[in-house]
Parts: structure tokens; C-alpha cells; sequence
């Protein structure tokens, strides 16, 4: 089983516990508001929002984990900017329209066990000595696919583009058959999240038993779920 050391803050599952997935509540209102959710909101909404963001926290560790409490506080304000950095979107800890329906689109597919979105190239080149959340989440993908691929060495996670970093990104282009120069640029960025997010796989939702799903409004909710992931090949 699969827990990601990487994630910040990440709880971990005590030895002999179940590792059922729960499926989300289904009195859950996926839909906007229609009001956008900020700094100091407090809300079912917001409750949602800090499932959402530490759900995907399992994934992208640039993205903080979050305490389900329905109160938005600074913590979820730095989740958010992260999100948005990876997807593209105007960075600003504001919770409108677009960043919501990201948001919720992706946490659905991981309900659903299916495969989230590929997050947005930022649109310049990552290389040696880079340090950035941006690495963070790069050397988190190549080091799980390390463990499929044995020619891409496994790496450090700490958010600095150093030597070891830079070997496994020019491991992986040789592999993929892309420029190996070890900078990521947009075709290495789209194919270490395309692979990374191809290996990942979580039990679909509809085979749950009762039991299972009965842990719904547990407060481990996010990591029984996430615990799941990349659970075949991880």
C-alpha cells in the first residue's frame, strides 16, 4: 500500500487499520455557489474545498494538507494558490468559478477512480538549481516512477533542482525518447505528469461494500482514500 511520504503534513494510517475508500457524502453539492470563497469564508462549501485540496495534497505535495473544519484560513489560502500555479489559474487564493469547477472536476476523478487532469506547463523552463513547489512536485512524479522504471534513479524529495534531480529528468527523456538535456520543458512536463498520473489507480467507488462506505464522515476520510493511490503499481 501506497501512503506518500512526500506530503506535507501527511497522516499516517496506523499498522493493522482498514483501508476501505470512502466515496464522498452524497449530500455533497458539487455545484458553484455563485459566491466566491476567500480568506476568513466559512461555509459547507469551504468544508468541501479543504476535502478537495487535501485529497489532491496526496498527489501534488506543493499543495498543503488541509484540517476539515469549514473555516478558511491561511493554510487553505496557500493550498489554493498552489493548486492554481499548477493548473494554470490566476494565482490569487480566490476561490470563483474556474478555480472551483478545477477543483471539484479533479476530486470527482479521484472519487470515481479516475485520472485527474494534467497540471498546466508554468510556461518556462525548470533546471538545475531551480528550487521551486514546481520541482517539489517534479522530483515527487519521477521518484514514484523510479520504482516502475528502474533506469530513472531515485531522487531526494526537496524542492531543489540538483544533480540527482537533473540525472533522473535526463533518465526519463532517454527513456521516453525525448531530448535528453535534463531541463523540463513543456514536452518533458506533459509526459512526467501524463506517465505519473497513468500509473496512478484507486478501486472503482461503485464495487464499495456498505461497510465501507459507512466510513464516509470519518475524519480520516481524505487518508483512506488517498492511502489507496497508485496502489497497483506503487
Amino acid at each position: 500500500m501506497f501512503l506518500n511520504q512526500f506530503q506535507r503534513g501527511a497522516t499516517q494510517i496506523p499498522s493493522g487499520s482498514a483501508t476501505q475508500i470512502p466515496s464522498g457524502s452524497a449530500t455533497e453539492n458539487y455545484n458553484y455557489g455563485g459566491v466566491a470563497l476567500r480568506e476568513g469564508s466559512e461555509s459547507s462549501q469551504v468544508t468541501l474545498l479543504q476535502k478537495a485540496l487535501d485529497a489532491m495534497s496526496y498527489i501534488y505535495p506543493s499543495i498543503n494538507k488541509q484540517i476539515v473544519n469549514g473555516f478558511f484560513g491561511a493554510n487553505l489560502r496557500s493550498a489554493v494558490v498552489a493548486y492554481q500555479n499548477l493548473y494554470g489559474l490566476t494565482a490569487d487564493g480566490i476561490v470563483g468559478k474556474s478555480t472551483w469547477d478545477s477543483i471539484i472536476k479533479n476530486y470527482q476523478n479521484i472519487l470515481n477512480g479516475t485520472k485527474i487532469s494534467i497540471p498546466i506547463y508554468p510556461g518556462k523552463i525548470i533546471r538545475l538549481w531551480d528550487s521551486s513547489d514546481m520541482v517539489y512536485d517534479i522530483q515527487a512524479a519521477l521518484s514514484k516512477l523510479s520504482v516502475i522504471y528502474n533506469i530513472i534513479p531515485s531522487i531526494n524529495v526537496d524542492g531543489i533542482f540538483g544533480a540527482s534531480t537533473n540525472a533522473a529528468v535526463m533518465a526519463f527523456q532517454k527513456l521516453f525518447s525525448l531530448s535528453a538535456d535534463g531541463a523540463v520543458g513543456k514536452s518533458t512536463w506533459d509526459a512526467i505528469f501524463k506517465t505519473y498520473l497513468e500509473q496512478s489507480s484507486l478501486p472503482m467507488i461503485s464495487s464499495m461494500s456498505v461497510d465501507d462506505k459507512s466510513l464516509i464522515n470519518s475524519n480520516m476520510v481524505n487518508t483512506l482514500l488517498i492511502s489507496q493511490l497508485f496502489r497497483r503499481r506503487f
